[in-house]
């Protein structure tokens, strides 16, 4: 403590408390979502347009420890779940995947999922309804980070 001194005269001692409250927490930011687009063309095999099979199915722009995931149901599938890890680079081929060795052939009825999932990140999906004689068409979902549900947005 010291006393302040002004033409000569000492002050009066006053006590000075400070107390520092901290910034309230930061809300925890909401993971993102992949964003790696997907191109993909479908064609129809068969003359009744049952039969379906993927031209191609290319995924652009994968995270690093991206994997991508087809997963197939309904009336006999050709499978239910093939898992593809992302290679060195950032754009994958899906039918291309040592998991698909051969031509996959597809039959209206079925739904087809792509999931592209990174760590840390929410996970993209792409829904395609196989429908009899028309060439199908994708709705996307995202499933939130800790969760196993499709949402329409995360």
């Amino acid at each position: 403590m010291a006393d302040a001194v002004s033409t000569g005269r000492p002050s009066n001692i006053a006590t000075v408390s400070l107390k520092v409250v901290p910034p309230p927490p930061a809300p925890p930011a909401r993971p993102r979502t992949v964003t790696s687009p997907v191109t993909y063309n479908w064609y129809l095999k068969s003359r009744r347009g049952r039969i379906m099979r993927i031209q191609s199915l290319v995924v652009r722009s994968l995270p690093l420890g991206a994997t991508v995931t087809l997963r197939c149901s309904g009336k006999r599938c050709p499978f239910t779940k093939r898992t593809i890890k992302r290679s060195r680079k950032s754009t994958m081929n899906v039918l291309k995947a040592k998991t698909l060795r051969h031509k996959v052939t597809f039959r209206a009825g079925q739904t087809v999922d792509v999931r592209i999932a990174a760590p840390g990140m929410n996970t993209k999906v792409l829904r395609f309804k196989l429908r009899k004689g028309k060439v199908p068409k994708h709705q996307s979902y995202c499933i939130a980070l800790g969760s196993t549900k499709l949402q329409r947005s995360c």
